[in-house]
């Protein structure tokens, strides 16, 4: 069947592609070992792209798993695999995200996802989750500067040939003709948290005694633990530009929050340590 055209990414058509095109898909993947080899310690296996499109939850239909190519002049150079309403109605699952090397670091990748997520919102998709490999520095930094926050951290399990601690990511979608937040929001973030704010902090964060920060110690199974939750802290961090100041012995981090431009509390310090909470896979 012919590819269905979504929308254009540049001099490339996004378009719905159906399990037939999954020869093009595959070839694709075997371009993008490097991918493979680090999460699963071994290229695509012969049929990895027809399993995207078969292997699903078992109270998902065939018509629940979408795959948006990123075609030019019939040439397959990125694609997107979602699962729809999963785990919940107009929640998407974002399961697999690849594009060429030939055409990485050109900005490409970011506008496709934008681009797919506008889509999705328009077929009513509220949310988006996606997990990621801790050791994939360049997908966490990828996926943070896209809008993608930290809720929760999986325990280890077997991909392939390897084995990865999986963090989950999740983006709220804005429904069309939402704008931007104002210049005038970013200022009320810099500003000084009335003694009234300061009564109903994030859950398990201590006011300091003079009233111009807040601290929260953490303790996990072990160094490894804590450091995946340092390096999802960071890049929370990174896209509020807005750095905790902290400690890591071992298994244990302390953490201490304030905005020293403005000499005390403010909304970027309550931002960071919801974030943080979140990172800790707790609700704040």
């Amino acid at each position: 069947m012919p590819d269905v055209r979504l929308f254009n990414v540049g001099v490339y058509e996004g378009v719905l592609l159906l399990a037939d095109a999954a020869p093009d898909v595959q070839t694709l993947f075997e371009l993008c070992d490097d991918y493979f080899l680090l999460v699963e310690g071994r290229p695509a296996g012969p049929d990895a792209a027809m399993a995207e499109w078969r292997e699903r939850p078992e109270n998902l239909s065939a018509e629940n798993v979408l795959c948006v190519g990123l075609r030019q002049a019939g040439r397959l150079d990125g694609v997107i695999f979602a699962l729809r309403d999963f785990p919940q109605s107009a929640e998407w699952y974002l399961g697999l995200a690849l594009l060429a090397p030939g055409i990485r670091g050109k900005a490409l990748g970011a506008e496709f996802c934008r681009k797919f997520e506008d889509w999705a919102a328009s077929q009513g998709a509220g949310k988006i989750l996606l997990a990621v490999v801790a050791a994939n520095e360049k997908a966490a930094r990828f996926w943070a500067r896209s809008g993608y926050v930290l809720p929760r951290c999986y325990p280890e399990r077997t991909l392939g040939l390897r084995r990865h601690v999986l963090i989950e990511y999740e983006k709220t979608l804005a429904p069309r003709g939402v704008s931007a937040i104002s210049s005038e929001t970013e200022d009320e973030m810099v500003k000084l948290l009335e003694d009234s704010q300061l009564q109903s902090l994030p859950p398990k964060w201590e006011l300091a005694a003079d009233r111009k920060s807040i601290t929260r110690h953490l303790k996990f199974k072990d160094f490894g633990w804590a450091w995946a939750f340092m390096s999802h802290v960071a890049l929370a961090a990174e896209k509020l530009d807005h750095h905790p100041e902290w400690s890591n012995v071992y298994n244990k981090v302390d953490i201490t929050l304030s905005t020293h431009d403005a000499g005390g509390l403010t909304h970027r310090d309550i931002a960071l340590a919801v974030a943080i909470n979140e990172a800790a896979g707790e609700s704040s």
